[in-house]
């Protein structure tokens, strides 16, 4: 499944204004990625083209870099993000810039949960942040967005979560907890030779949502998404499709524009 995510923002700035924010990425001078609120953007080296990075647990490399124009980092972690996101400014008018964030992905295994429980929420709040401090640069008064009650909530397991999986999990219960359980069904998929992710409690767990199980009997333990592929993603893909405005899958084509 494809997703494009965009936000933008209208700045009373010229280009040349502008572009000093795209520069400052990862510096310790960083004008544009919200590092008072959200991991900062790091690199092992200045940014240029091959540095490689990310923020907090998800890692990227630059792959593009026009200066003062644009820059697109390609992701290389976590696995279920095939794409890559990035900034770029364009002249509107005499005095005004727009600028912009683009996500482009293809989801992989169970990037179909996880996108949109887990990652969309935390990269909307993050690149909105970031076009905030984007409009204060250019001398708009704005106060920090009030993040919603599901961030806070993502926030507040990420920090007691140790795996990627066990988040999710943390998710999917504080859904079920608070019985807003978005979209019409849930569906578990378990490999049953996982022995580091074990099959019992998430089939306990499906049991008492009322949720339907795939259960994968191979000798791919931890790595049966991926043995599976065939079966799995077509599987969560009809899952999801159902329910994809709900979801905020809508089109596949998200945007965000000021």
């Amino acid at each position: 499944m494809r997703v494009e995510n965009v936000h933008e923002r209208t700045l009373p700035a010229p280009l040349d204004s502008v572009a000093t924010l795209i520069d400052s990425l990862s510096s310790h001078d960083d004008l544009l990625w919200p590092r008072d609120r959200w991991p900062a953007m790091r690199f092992d080296r200045a940014l240029s083209v091959g540095a490689t990075g990310g923020h907090g647990p998800v890692r990227y490399f630059v792959e593009s870099y026009v200066p003062g124009r644009s820059i697109r980092f390609r992701f290389t972690s976590p696995r279920v993000l095939d794409g890559f996101h990035g900034y770029e400014a364009l002249a509107s008018g005499p005095g005004i810039t727009r600028l912009r964030h683009v996500l482009e992905i293809k989801l992989r295994g169970d990037g179909f949960l996880i996108w949109p429980l887990i990652f969309r929420p935390l990269h909307d709040a993050l690149i909105e942040d970031s076009l905030d401090r984007a409009q204060r640069f250019c001398g708009e008064a704005r106060e920090a967005a009030s993040w919603s009650p599901w961030v806070r909530a993502l926030r507040w397991a990420f920090r007691k979560a140790r795996t990627r999986r066990s988040l999710a999990l943390s998710a999917i219960l504080l859904v079920s907890l608070s019985g807003r359980l978005p979209g019409q069904e849930l569906q578990f998929a378990v490999g049953l030779t996982d022995h580091v992710v074990t099959a019992g409690p998430a089939l306990e767990f499906a049991r008492h949502l009322g949720a339907v199980t795939l259960e994968f009997g191979n000798d791919c333990g931890h790595q049966t998404p991926w043995c599976e592929v065939d079966a799995f993603d077509p599987a969560v893909e009809s899952s999801f499709a159902a329910s994809s405005s709900t979801w905020g899958l809508s089109g596949h084509d998200e945007r965000n524009r000021r």
